[in-house]
């Protein structure tokens, strides 16, 4: 208990720390480095090694770390992704771009009113900072956006971020007629989707914390690895699913590996974002025992890798 006391302390310790410390910062150091072990060996109780990865934690850490910011930010960048989007499956899978801006306060009362009454308003630089403006009211669009293009990235140590021009989008609101929003986050390893995550609309989900998902292969059946605690219940696959797969595994082609995260939107599949570092390599939901399975069985026969 005391123990365990102690590793609750220093998990929080080392997130403010690094929200402080990494401040400015373009590349991490030493002290970076120890705090993200820390977080690993209060979570895991054992200290990872992100040189010489050898298993899916270190390995996306050993990516956040020593990989190439050029590369990653190409995909990380919400904006310059689009046009890698459009030149490998086509500009018909990109949501409607309405407006771009450099600030915030750029964006006056009357700009805002020529945009459509339902729109989603994100930075390109950063990870779950949405805003879903629903109806016009430009005090509440304004209060809710006024931090989005700062800096992001400390908490997480994803110096990458650090290094894209930011920019506030002004993007389509996708509203299906039909049948709730789909999300559906593909995990590629080596040009092949292994792992298929699907759930609601995340954002939405997340904002009435009743974000839950279940982890599937890409035959749709149970995987040797799942989410520890309280796994959504198991559902049907899409009828999209080969072309689902087929889109992810196009837009991850020359990586060892890359999440594609699509949108189905009443049988339309809207591509919604790459993610070289998912979830900061941090994915607790899975156990120690699954990281080591996802690292032998889709990952060492290519690592390292030049990303």
């Amino acid at each position: 208990m005391i123990i365990q006391r102690i590793k609750e302390l220093i998990y929080r310790y080392a997130i403010l720390t690094l929200k402080r410390h990494n401040k400015g910062k373009r590349k991490p150091d030493f002290l970076s480095i120890f705090l993200e072990k820390c977080i690993f060996w209060a979570v895991n109780g054992a200290i990872p090694n992100f040189t010489k990865p050898s298993d899916w934690g270190e390995f996306v850490c050993h990516r956040k770390f020593y990989g190439d910011y050029g590369k990653l930010t190409r995909v990380a960048d919400k904006l310059r992704v689009r046009e890698y989007v459009a030149k490998r499956i086509g500009e018909g899978y990109l949501q409607t771009l309405y407006d771009l801006a450099d600030h915030p306060d750029d964006i006056t009362e009357e700009r805002y009113r020529n945009y459509p009454e339902k729109f989603v308003a994100k930075p390109n630089h950063a990870s779950e900072r949405v805003f879903i403006n629903k109806k016009h009211d430009y005090s509440l669009f304004s209060k809710s956006v006024s931090g989005f293009l700062n800096e992001f990235g400390n908490r997480n140590n994803e110096f990458h971020y650090k290094h894209i021009h930011k920019k506030l989008m002004i993007e389509e609101y996708l509203n299906p007629k039909e049948e709730p929003l789909r999300e559906y986050k593909v995990w590629v390893f080596h040009g092949k989707a292994e792992i298929i995550v699907p759930s609601l609309s995340v954002h939405e989900s997340k904002l009435s914390e009743s974000y839950r998902f279940r982890l599937y292969n890409r035959y749709w059946e149970e995987p040797e690895i799942q989410v520890r605690t309280n796994p959504a219940p198991f559902e049907e696959p899409p009828v999209q699913l080969s072309e689902i797969i087929k889109i992810s595994e196009e837009l991850a082609k020359g990586w060892d590996f890359m999440r594609a995260d699509l949108f189905l939107v009443d049988g339309d599949i809207k591509f919604g974002e790459l993610t070289p570092t998912p979830s900061a390599g941090r994915s607790f939901f899975l156990s120690p025992d699954d990281h080591r399975y996802i690292y032998d069985t889709y990952l060492r026969p290519g690592f390292p890798s030049s990303f």
